[in-house]
């Protein structure tokens, strides 16, 4: 269960890390308010389309595949983020914010399913405490990364690179979690 909580704050810090840095980011790509937001907008709309996809596949394969397959996606997108700094084009921060933001929000679903899943007497009393974990991690990750940003945007970077590439790790080590709604047992082979 600590290892599902650690998971939770560690992507919304990843979330909040990358907020303070990614309109200056995107902006020395010579990418505009409007860009900006339709950016964002897209990343918005394709969580929506992929959560469902991660959310099948917890259901079928256990919740670690739909948590360790989202892990990856934000940490790839994280690695986009870096590549941004050594290149003039805008592509890999905007293919950065897509997978980066795919990622957090697949991840959501087989995180709040495993906690809430976990026994019928306290599941709301663990849901609640897992939004108080991301909005930590968020103001947590907010704070860091303004800080960070004050020293240009390699450092912020690097910090989110090794927090998405922790997160894959920490989810990759995860024992096996149940599979649909089941409350105990290991997930299906």
């Amino acid at each position: 269960m600590l290892a599902i909580y650690a998971l939770s704050f560690l992507d919304l810090f990843s979330v909040g890390l990358i907020k303070p840095l990614l309109p200056s980011l995107l902006q020395s790509k010579q990418i505009g308010a409007t860009a900006y937001a339709g950016v964002n907008s897209a990343c918005h709309a394709a969580g929506l389309l992929l959560s469902p996809f991660i959310g099948r596949l917890s259901d079928v394969r256990g919740r670690k595949s739909g948590i360790v397959v989202s892990a990856f996606v934000a940490f790839v997108g994280c690695v986009c983020y870096g590549l941004a700094l050594t290149t003039n084009s805008y592509a890999p921060a905007v293919v950065g914010r897509l997978l980066h933001n795919l990622g957090h929000v697949a991840i959501m679903a087989p995180l709040n399913a495993t906690i809430a899943g976990r026994s019928e007497s306290g599941g709301a009393a663990r849901l609640s405490m897992m939004m108080g974990i991301f909005g930590l991690g968020y103001a947590a990750g907010s704070a860091g990364g303004g800080w960070l940003g004050g020293f240009g945007a390699a450092p912020v970077l690097a910090v989110l690179c090794a927090v998405a590439a922790a997160s894959a790790l920490l989810a990759a080590s995860l024992p096996a979690l149940p599979v649909g709604g089941a409350t105990s047992g290991a997930a299906r082979p």
